[in-house]
């Protein structure tokens, strides 16, 4: 009866632990897939780059990336907002100037 017991509190426990794993952090392969996507779909990235099609996004460190287009780019920083509850990192884009090689 005991075994029975202890059982099913684990099970219950184990229930209410489930939601909370599903809403944990992203894996840093996801994470940061998800940081290119933004920037990709980023109307302030686009409107920097005047519209011009995107040939690359390049790490540069953490929560530093650069965008290209043709002989023009611009640095794209991921700044974190904060929450009060457990899941993937929010975050906002903040958009650097255009720079331009000749």
């Amino acid at each position: 009866m005991v075994l029975i017991r202890s059982f099913s509190r684990m099970s219950v426990a184990l229930l209410f632990m489930i939601p909370i794993a599903a809403q944990a952090a992203l894996p840093p392969y996801w994470q940061r897939a998800r940081e290119i996507g933004a920037i990709l779909e980023s109307q302030d990235v686009a409107r920097e780059l005047r519209d011009a099609p995107i040939d690359s996004v390049k790490y540069v460190a953490d929560d530093s990336y650069q965008a290209s287009s043709g002989r023009c780019s611009v640095n794209v920083r991921v700044v974190g907002k904060a929450r009060d509850f457990p899941g993937p990192r929010l975050f906002d884009l903040k958009v650097g100037k255009r720079r331009c090689t000749r």
